[in-house]
């Protein structure tokens, strides 16, 4: 199929929309079954035919959430947002997710300029996210930010009071 269509360019600009589409619903299908690899290399196809499927660079970007490849979910993320304006409300979620848990991750490393940054955006894309506030909190913290770190996780606790279980003393 390919060498026909690289013989009949007027066949392949007719056949690419249907082809981009087919491995657009096939990679859905994929990541509904969390079949990450799949799913990522089906809608990697469809945007390779169309580069401006905002729904796929979504959905692909939840495929890497649900692969643990934050970075490269929040670039196809963003990129949906900026092809896309309106998605906001069904990306906006994922996006704070792939943040929060790249956040994690950093803080684990005790790379804590790039989780305060991670957990920010966090509370830009959620400001109700307790969990973002305590991160954020707890990061600024270890940096001895005693003032801001104060100030996050006083808001951390008024939208979840039962975060302060997890504080424990040092």
């Amino acid at each position: 199929l390919s060498e026909a269509l690289q013989l009949q360019p007027q066949l392949a600009a007719s056949i690419q929309p249907a082809l981009a589409t087919a491995y657009q619903r096939r990679g859905l299908l994929r990541a509904e079954k969390q079949e990450w690899d799949q799913a990522i290399a089906d809608l990697s196809e469809a945007l390779r035919l169309n580069p401006n499927l905002a729904e796929a660079y979504s959905r692909r970007g939840m495929a890497y959430v649900g692969k643990g490849d934050f970075d490269q979910a929040i670039a196809d993320l963003s990129e949906a947002l900026q092809l896309q304006p309106q998605l906001a409300a069904s990306i906006h979620p994922a996006l704070a997710t792939a943040y929060q848990r790249r956040g994690l991750l950093r803080a684990e490393k005790q790379e804590w300029d790039g989780a305060i940054a991670d957990f920010s955006q966090v509370i830009r894309l959620n400001p109700s996210s307790a969990e973002a506030y305590f991160g954020r909190g707890l990061a600024r913290l270890e940096q001895r930010d005693f003032d801001q770190a104060i100030a996050d996780l006083s808001e951390a606790l008024q939208l979840q009071p039962q975060l302060g279980a997890s504080i424990q003393p040092a």
